[in-house]
């Protein structure tokens, strides 16, 4: 199911897309990090009725946006829920899944290997499978767990989570013990919660015997097992994955160790799955049939849900009045909460306004500027919830005292804005545009790199087919102007492609500030050290550096409250990006007969498997 927001990453109310990013927990908090989940949701309750079988479900995809990767390696442009946790994990799932009921936790029962096993003071991790097989009777084994690893040390720096020094750098040796065991042996001493999260959270098994090839007429080999066999057979799959056309037809893609099948793929976004028969998992497939059901705009899917032609589809936000008539229709309403945090990307390396952002009372005076709580007033009707750093949604014990209203230091202020900018030199211009008057790097001067007659002039990137995301960039276009700071909205069909880690000289890095969808901490990894805030991370698309959060960073990974919550504020008051409000991912119409929908996950999971109708 396809959202309405994206990390890697993009959806949001409306048409974003939302980026995959890292799901984490501090010491052993596995369950609950998700506050009030259950609550949010009404209508229906997962497993209330008794299951019929058979039946075809067709989900609203996202308008405009359909899944186009499958291979089980990302690169930060395709790293998304829609084609990762909402398309390729239906078919081929991650070695541990994620998310059970409303709780973002490890879901072991639904996973392809029991618990980890720590040992030699946590600085080895013994992984046992479970006897599952693929589609075509071979079992998924190390050898394929393997597989993957090699295929991502060959080409870990086209892989969307990959932050240097973490994985699978501190992955030192991996031996297979037999057919279904296997031991990594790590660096250094890691806490167990955040490996097994973080790190083993990103591995999928991927079938050796099936891929392990340089062509489609190659031969199956072990080419994998050498650096430059590893690159030779990932530049083939990676192709054959580019090739969305083949994808139903492509023998590849038919070996799955999934619940579920690709039957069509059309190069619309029709997307049509069946149930694998040969799945070995416990929770196999009630229904018959699951289809994906692309559509050109919002209003386009609003149409066919008031239709009742979808049975699980989406309302914007400027729709929510439209819940009492569909519950009329035989919908039930339901809200998905995203766990995660939402931002605008600002491009620390762009030639002209780099330099801006690198002064932190610019980064400050542009937050004063958000007023979340309008944003979320107007824009998103009351559903969403304010960004004030890293974490949204997380439970008390793992979010910082700071990422609340209360302790939050950059709260709305046109004034404060206009009084930082004037104190380190700056004319003031309301309506019109300011400048830099007092260059030089004095605490009252403009700063390092900020010529005479700079100005604050910036061009912001949107999503074009999100309405809500539209409204919160008008809003600060309007508001920012009364303090002289000029925004020029550009819309783009996709955002977030254009939001990629550069260097001054490329011409990639023109693009100054994005409003990218936001980020649900899904796989693959813990925030700190995660590739968000992370010098040289992949999914640090400003290319924001600090050695400080570095070293705050390194302590949270090690476990416990204290080095969380003083990495969280950190990086909350630093503003490597521009906190803006988190909106729900959806606003679920589910059909009252189908259950299993909701309440949804707040990592945006999906699990088609467990859905079934009711008499």
């Amino acid at each position: 199911m396809t959202g309405m927001r994206m990390l890697s990453r993009l959806m949001r109310i409306g048409g974003r897309r939302w980026a995959a990013g890292p799901i984490w927990v501090s010491g052993l908090v596995a369950l609950g990090l998700v506050a009030g989940c259950a609550s949010t949701n009404s209508g229906q309750a997962s497993g209330s009725g008794k299951p019929v079988s058979g039946g075809t479900v067709t989900v609203a995809e996202t308008a405009g946006i359909g899944p186009p990767w499958i291979l089980p390696l990302y690169p930060a442009t395709d790293f998304t829920v829609q084609y990762q946790s909402q398309f390729e994990y239906l078919m081929i799932p991650p070695l541990y899944q994620f998310g059970s009921g409303t709780s973002p936790a490890i879901n072991y029962k639904i996973s392809l290997a029991y618990p980890p096993v720590y040992q030699d003071g946590n600085t080895q991790v013994v992984i046992t499978l479970k006897h599952y097989v693929w589609s075509d009777g071979t079992p998924v084994s190390a050898r394929d767990v393997t597989f993957w690893m090699n295929e991502l040390r060959a080409e870990k720096d086209n892989w969307a989570a990959y932050v240097p020094g973490l994985f699978p750098d501190n992955v030192t040796s991996i031996k297979i013990d037999s057919t279904y065991k296997l031991t990594f042996t790590l660096n250094k001493a890691y806490s167990p919660t955040w490996f097994t999260y973080n790190e083993l959270a990103q591995i999928t098994p991927m079938p050796q015997h099936a891929w392990d090839k340089e062509s489609s007429s190659g031969a199956i080999g072990n080419y994998d097992q050498t650096t430059a066999g590893a690159q030779s057979v990932f530049n083939f799959l990676d192709a054959q994955s580019k090739n969305i056309a083949t994808y139903a037809t492509n023998p590849l893609w038919k070996v799955v160790d999934g619940p579920w099948r690709l039957t069509t793929f059309l190069n619309s976004g029709y997307i049509v799955m069946q149930p694998n028969p040969s799945y070995s998992g416990p929770d196999k497939p009630h229904i018959s049939k699951l289809i994906f059901e692309p559509f050109d705009s919002e209003t386009a899917e609003v149409d066919a849900v008031r239709a009742g032609s979808v049975d699980v589809g989406y309302l914007p936000t400027s729709d929510s009045n439209l819940t009492t008539e569909l519950s009329h229709q035989g919908y039930s309403f339901g809200v998905w909460p995203v766990y995660g945090f939402n931002s605008l990307f600002i491009n620390f390396n762009n030639p002209t306004a780099g330099p801006l952002f690198h002064q932190l009372y610019i980064r400050q005076a542009l937050e004063r500027l958000v007023d979340q709580p309008q944003w979320i007033k107007t824009a998103l009707v009351g559903y969403g919830v304010p960004t004030y750093g890293p974490v949204v949604n997380g439970a008390p014990a793992v979010t910082a005292p700071s990422l609340s209203a209360q302790g939050y230091p950059y709260p709305y202020s046109i004034s404060t804005a206009e009084s930082l900018l004037r104190q380190h030199g700056w004319s003031i211009v309301p309506g019109g545009v300011d400048s830099c008057q007092n260059p030089g790097t004095a605490s009252n001067q403009c700063g390092p790199g900020v010529a005479k007659g700079s100005q604050l002039s910036f061009t912001l990137i949107y999503q074009d087919n999100y309405t809500a995301g539209l409204t919160e960039m008008e809003i600060y276009k309007s508001t920012a102007s009364h303090a002289g700071v000029q925004i020029n909205l550009k819309g783009s069909t996709f955002a977030y492609a254009d939001a990629i880690p550069c260097t001054s000289s490329q011409a990639a890095c023109s693009w100054q500030m994005i409003d990218w969808g936001g980020a649900v901490y899904t796989l693959p990894y813990y925030p700190p050290g995660g590739g968000y805030f992370r010098c040289g991370g992949a999914l640090n698309a400003g290319s924001y550096c600090d050695q400080t959060e570095v070293g705050l960073s390194n302590a949270a990974v090690q476990g416990g409250q204290s080095a969380l919550f003083a990495w969280e504020t950190y990086v909350a008051k630093q503003l490597p990006e521009l906190w803006i409000p988190n909106a729900d991912y959806q606003l679920l119409e589910v059909k009252s007969k189908l259950k299993g929908v909701l309440p949804a996950n707040p990592l945006l999971a999906i699990f088609p498997q467990d859905w079934y109708y009711t008499k």
